[in-house]
């Protein structure tokens, strides 16, 4: 398992658990019903977008900083819901260390947020964007 898998896996994970999780959808891909162009997910949910890797290796240090960027996506008027949930993941992720399969996500810190309306004019969009540090293996490496 590569390392960016490792880390999209942890997020889900956290945002998506059962009791402790966000109460909406989490989605690395959000199904579309064919015959409406629709999310068949509801309002709101959140989406797993784009992530960065870097590795910042030394002969005897290895491991990465990442970036990884989520979507809230809401049709709530206004942006209290999607600033709502923002603040829920938030909570879960920022300043988060914990052992990952095969490396220690030393940190996870929030880089930024921002909220727009989309071109429809119905759906309110947020992007959420961390930055990760990474040590390959466990933490005591």
């Amino acid at each position: 398992m590569s390392v960016a898998t490792e880390l999209q896996t942890w997020v889900f994970q956290t945002l998506s658990h059962e009791t402790t999780g966000l109460q909406v959808p989490v989605w690395d891909n959000v199904p579309i019903n064919p015959d409406t162009g629709e999310t068949q997910s509801g309002w709101p949910f959140v989406t797993i977008g784009d992530d960065t890797l870097i590795p910042w290796d030394t002969d005897e240090d290895p491991g990465w900083e990442a970036t990884l960027t989520l979507h809230i996506w809401s049709r709530y008027p206004g942006r209290k819901e999607i600033k709502d949930l923002y603040g829920e993941i938030f909570t879960r992720l920022n300043r988060k260390a914990v052992q990952l399969n095969t490396h220690y996500m030393v940190d996870c810190t929030h880089d930024f947020f921002e909220t727009f309306e989309d071109q429809d004019g119905i759906t309110r969009h947020g992007v959420a964007r961390f930055r990760v540090v990474l040590h390959e293996g466990g933490n005591n490496e």
